[in-house]
């Protein structure tokens, strides 16, 4: 309880730290809220902080990365630890917040080749798991009609709605057009490689709820 306190008091403050704490400051912030994360008591409350850090800090962020490039490092370093964090929980609302603040921030981000590296970095464990929550349902599909198999296929297929919803996240508030006509779109990584998991996903019977 005590954890989860610190944890609210963190994002409840968010806007006062962007204010106030140099960059190196913020980004320990967001580490010790993603360590907080793995407490089940701090979970939702971390998630919910790491979101509202984010988003309140990402002009910052931004403006300091583009005056000291090594920033960036940094930047994505933390963003891919709080991403990891959410997922190990298998909590949709601290993954979908994570998700949302990590999105946000990055697409202040003004270097689009960092950004489209940093998204690929938040998105690629999200499909993994992913893919590996529909291979479970597609093989608990083949087997008899059991509990133990319905039970597999229900956990399989929470994961898999879980990782959507994150996937969800990611893309919803990166929507902006390349910065130049010769860029390419900050999504574009992350579009390939969802793709081929959405057209299995597509067409798996086992994904299909109501044939």
């Amino acid at each position: 309880l005590v954890l989860s306190g610190v944890a609210s008091f963190l994002g409840g403050y968010s806007a006062i730290w962007a204010l106030s704490c140099p960059p190196p400051s913020i980004l320990q912030i967001l580490s010790y809220l993603s360590l907080a994360i793995a407490v089940p008591a701090a979970m939702e409350a971390a998630g919910k902080s790491v979101r509202s850090v984010a988003i309140a800090s990402a002009s910052m962020l931004s403006s300091a990365a583009n005056s000291t490039p090594e920033l960036y490092d940094g930047i994505s370093a933390t963003l891919a630890q709080a991403m990891d964090a959410a997922l190990a929980t298998g909590n949709a609302k601290a993954m979908n917040n994570v998700a949302e603040g990590c999105a946000r921030l990055a697409v202040q981000l003004r270097d689009s080749t960092r950004v489209r590296a940093i998204l690929s970095a938040m998105a690629m464990p999200t499909l993994q798991r992913a893919r590996s929550a529909l291979d479970a349902m597609v093989s608990s599909s083949g087997m008899d009609n059991s509990g133990v198999a319905a039970s597999q296929m229900e956990a399989a297929s929470q994961v898999l709605s879980s990782c959507l919803g994150v996937l969800r996240e990611i893309i919803r508030f990166c929507d902006e057009p390349p910065k130049g006509s010769g860029d390419v779109h900050i999504l574009s990584d992350v579009l390939t490689a969802a793709w081929p998991l959405l057209n299995d996903i597509s067409s798996q019977q086992c994904c299909r709820a109501n044939d």
